[in-house]
């Protein structure tokens, strides 16, 4: 198996899984990385 295949496989399907994920708690999941995005900051 070609590494890149690999590499690009896992990145598909945990893009994949994210997106389905991602469906239902989109709004859940934004301010959750706002959340964290404000910590950073401050």
């Amino acid at each position: 198996m070609d590494l890149t295949d690999n590499i690009t496989s896992t990145v598909y399907w945990k893009t994949k899984l994210v997106l389905l994920l991602n469906e239902k708690r989109v709004s859940t999941h934004t301010s959750y990385l706002r959340q964290i995005y404000d910590n950073v900051i401050n």
